[in-house]
């Protein structure tokens, strides 16, 4: 059980430095008027764990704040995965 909990740690640390990656990449890229990231490939991977790194990326960088895709629907990703966490603590 150990074990999987330190690979679910480490895969959510990943998943996350990968959003604020991502994040931030889109923003250069946005300044230099080059090919960006597409929006569903930052939503998705917020959806895949990467809500918090997406969320402290965009406020960061001041980057998709405007969206309502991002300014909602990020925040409330980060809220289900909280839930998440907690579930996982309570039943594991």
């Amino acid at each position: 059980m150990v074990i999987i909990i330190l690979y679910l740690g480490i895969y959510v640390i990943l998943i996350n430095i990968l959003a604020i990656t991502l994040c931030v990449y889109d923003k250069l890229m946005a300044k230099m008027r080059k090919m960006r990231i597409k929006e569903l490939n930052l939503i998705v991977v917020s959806l895949l764990g990467g809500s918090f790194g997406m969320l402290m990326a965009m406020h960061i960088a001041h980057h998709k704040t405007r969206k309502p895709m991002f300014k909602y629907g990020v925040p409330f990703l980060v809220i289900i995965h909280i839930l998440i966490i907690i579930l996982l603590h309570i039943y594991f």
